[in-house]
């Protein structure tokens, strides 16, 4: 299981566990699953897309960054509001 932190100037927004975690980034969206290997992101506005076993979770974040280290999952972001969940 992954571990997701999304943390905004104000609180942290969200600490949750996923099986899948998929990242907005300049380049295009990034999936992240247990065991990826160590990674630095700039993030832009979209949605982050949090799965788990009861289904998915999606957060609107606005810019910032993500770490990925271990199966931690980090995201610095500006702002951020939960979307939906399916």
């Amino acid at each position: 299981m992954l571990t997701l932190e999304i943390i905004t100037p104000d609180k942290k927004v969200l600490s949750a566990q996923a099986t899948q975690v998929v990242l907005p980034t300049e380049t295009g969206e990034v999936g992240i699953l247990t065991g990826h290997i160590p990674l630095v992101t700039k993030i832009v506005a979209g949605e982050v897309q949090v799965v788990g076993e009861d289904g998915s979770e999606y957060i609107a974040v606005d810019h910032g960054f993500a770490k990925v280290l271990g199966d931690t999952i980090s995201v610095l972001t500006e702002a951020a509001i939960d979307v939906k969940s399916t």
